[in-house]
């Protein structure tokens, strides 16, 4: 409790001290942050920004598209400190906060995705060609999405077709980061696995918006690429392991580590039909295609297919009643590709289905009334529930929740609320929130608690694999839903040229679900899922955007996180200090506008643990054993900071025409050693990017 009273006291004295030297006049009539921009993510329902109960962090499409970001990875890691992905064995990985894939919730306009593996998604799928924005919300948000919102909730949101005709077209190229077979002879064995590494840096896409009367249609394709590349150790690792004093100093490794190319295909249909502006009526559907390029010469690769489809439709009896019923379906396959001879073989099928029936009513004495129910039921198909065949295994969900939101005066609101989640396995859930909101002047201040829960997931639960016997990965039927606690407390100021916010917040774990290493019966290593007990994070973030100048604008926002260890090990790898900074120069010009945007994410040092199997004969240190043996142990692992710079111009040709040029990691940083906790960029690239917008 006295770190959580020491974040409060910074919060509170940080407040008074800075916000009274910041603060200026406003004399340019540009604010920093639009704050009458409405969003969802928070409460499920439209509010606008300055309302908002949780602060809400959004991405616009238009800082997207005039940055020439073209996936989400790089959104979010310019913009979100403490956020950062990792390139892992099966793909890439997120963390947040101090928490992984499995506690953060990615939706599309409001509905789950399709093909977990180990808790992430497909990042590849969020095409950003057609974003209106991406909201953000930090903390747990079980009680208004469910499992796996234990940490917080990215929300893409796509645009909505407000011209008779819109048209949008662009092309984004770069360099290959590594030409791996300049000289690749056609009548090689290998010449197809060889031309498939080196696909181009190329990105294309269409939008075509139509609108005729009552009917919209939005139509999206879009073509991704991108080169496979290796990346080499330059120093060696020393490895400490403290339970048994040993030392062990490796040279640095002769094999690479291979980050796959791939290229992608998407196309996306969204029909509307708002119909006597009382009932609106969507359907869409999508087809998604992936293949992901490794350097393993065998002759096969990675395919991926989806399918989605869905629909809703809201009925408005008036200002005050509304009601929606949607449906979302996702239908996610992987595929063994075969280069030389025709076919595939299926290794893994994930599918969900969910409908939902919402109500919300708005009350004239300032009461948001929001109650509604799901189902949610998944389905995963795959290799990982028997070392004999694949298998099929399911569960369900269903859900009740209602929140109220209550605006008490001008200067307090009061939102509360609660969700019931009664699922297959591990029955009934309950899952509670609140929030209060104070507004004074430019002054906003909130605090917020909130109950978060996760079931464990099917493989979790089901999983018996046999790594190529290397190691097994076990699964256990008897785990218990992850909780937690969220308490955060913020302090927001908006004038003039200056918004700011500080948050202090604190997030306790039961029942947290880890892997832990032991030998098995055969004498193989057995990787085995279990409720560790309990686990504590707590942090302070500060964020700060200033309008310098009519042109010119700052921001920039740090992150610390405090970590609780487990059975005296530091299990969380996230870098307990972190920052971003942007700064934006637009010449406001109409029609041709100049746009610069300068871009750093930087993560601090870590000090962490790794789980390792160790073979202790012959090594030094005070308590080395004398008889050589391999066991599991943790060693003491640390990664300097490090920071990413990226820089980005845009030139409005005409209203309709724009050229981005720019340059990706700008100082050429690259790690010294490459692991899942370390950057894996290949270095400095350049790109150009054109853009036709009718």
């Amino acid at each position: 409790m006295k770190r959580v009273s020491l974040v409060i006291s910074l919060l509170w004295y940080g407040c008074a001290a800075s916000f009274s030297e910041v603060l200026v006049q406003d004399t340019t009539g540009f604010a920093p942050v639009d704050l009458e921009q409405v969003v969802v993510t928070a409460t499920r329902t439209l509010k606008k920004l300055k309302d908002t109960p949780v602060i809400t962090q959004v991405v616009s499409g238009q800082q997207i598209g005039e940055r020439g970001l073209t996936n989400i990875q790089d959104v979010l890691q310019q913009e979100v400190p403490g956020l950062n992905f990792q390139e892992v064995g099966f793909g890439t990985s997120i963390d947040l906060q101090g928490l992984g894939a499995k506690n953060i919730l990615f939706l599309v306009d409001g509905e789950r995705i399709a093909g977990d593996n180990s808790g992430n998604i497909d990042y590849q799928r969020l095409n950003l060609t057609n974003v209106e924005r991406i909201e953000i919300v930090k903390g747990a948000s079980s009680a208004l999405y469910g499992s796996q919102a234990m940490g917080g909730v990215i929300n893409v949101i796509t645009k909505k077709v407000r011209n008779d005709v819109e048209v949008s077209a662009g092309a984004k190229f770069a360099p290959l980061f590594q030409e791996n077979y300049p000289d690749n002879d056609k009548d090689n064995p290998q010449y197809r696995f060889r031309r498939h590494l080196d696909k181009p840096n190329l990105t294309a896409d269409l939008t075509l918006g139509l609108k005729k009367g009552v009917i919209s249609s939005a139509t999206t394709v879009t073509y991704k690429s991108s080169d496979a590349y290796q990346l080499f150790n330059k120093k060696g690792v020393t490895k400490f392991f403290p339970a048994t004093g040993v030392t062990k100093t490796e040279d640095p490794s002769t094999s690479p580590t291979n980050i796959s190319g791939y290229e992608d295909f998407a196309v996306s249909e969204r029909l509307t039909a708002e119909i006597a502006n009382r009932l609106t009526l969507k359907a869409y559907a999508s087809h998604y295609e992936l293949n992901k390029y490794d350097f393993t010469p065998d002759n096969v690769f990675e395919q991926t297919e989806d399918w989605t489809v869905g629909g809703s439709a809201e009925y408005r009896h008036d200002d005050r009643h509304s009601l929606l019923a949607s449906f979302n379906r996702d239908h996610y396959q992987r595929y063994d590709k075969y280069e030389k001879i025709p076919g595939r073989e299926l290794t893994y099928e994930n599918n969900i289905s969910q409908p939902r029936l919402t109500y919300v009513n708005t009350a004239k004495d300032g009461v948001t009334i929001c109650v509604g129910a799901e189902h949610l039921f998944e389905e995963l198909y795959g290799d990982r529930f028997s070392s004999e065949r694949n298998e099929t295994r399911s569960q369900w969900a269903t859900t009740f929740f209602a929140q109220g939101d209550w605006k008490v005066n001008e200067t307090l609101s009061v939102v509360g609320g609660a969700r019931a989640d009664i699922h297959e396995v591990h029955g009934l859930n309950v899952t509670p929130k609140a929030s209060l909101m104070a507004q004074t002047g430019p002054l906003t201040l909130r605090l917020n608690y909130a109950m978060g829960y996760r079931t464990p997931t099917l493989k979790e639960l089901y999983m018996k694999w046999n790594n190529q016997g290397m190691f097994w990965l076990i699964g256990n039927p008897d785990l218990k839903p992850e909780r937690n606690n969220y308490v955060s407390l913020s302090a927001e100021v908006n004038k003039g040229r200056v918004s700011a916010n500080m948050n202090a917040y604190a997030n306790w774990f039961s029942e947290k679900i880890e892997g832990i290493w032991a030998t098995g019966e055969s004498g193989m290593q057995e990787y085995r899922y279990t409720n560790i007990g309990k686990n504590r994070l707590m942090g302070l973030e500060v964020n700060v955007r200033v309008r310098a100048a009519r042109m010119l604008a700052v921001h920039g926002s740090y992150s610390h996180l405090y970590s609780s260890k487990t059975d005296g090990y530091q299990l969380t790898a996230t870098s307990p200090n972190s920052a971003t900074f942007r700064l934006e120069f637009n010449s406001h010009v109409p029609n041709h506008e100049t746009v610069f945007n300068l871009c750093g994410s930087i993560l601090g040092a870590k000090d962490y643990s790794v789980l390792d199997a160790i073979e202790t004969f012959g090594m030094t240190g005070e308590s080395a054993p004398t008889t050589g043996s391999d066991n599991g142990a943790y060693y003491d692992a640390h990664t300097d900071s490090y920071s990413i710079w990226d820089a980005t111009l845009t030139q409005n040709v005409i209203k309709m025409l724009s050229f981005s040029i720019g340059v990706n990691n700008l100082f050429d940083y690259k790690a010294d050693i490459v692991s899942f906790n370390s950057s894996v960029s290949p270095g400095r690239n350049f790109f150009c990017s054109l853009r036709l917008k009718i």
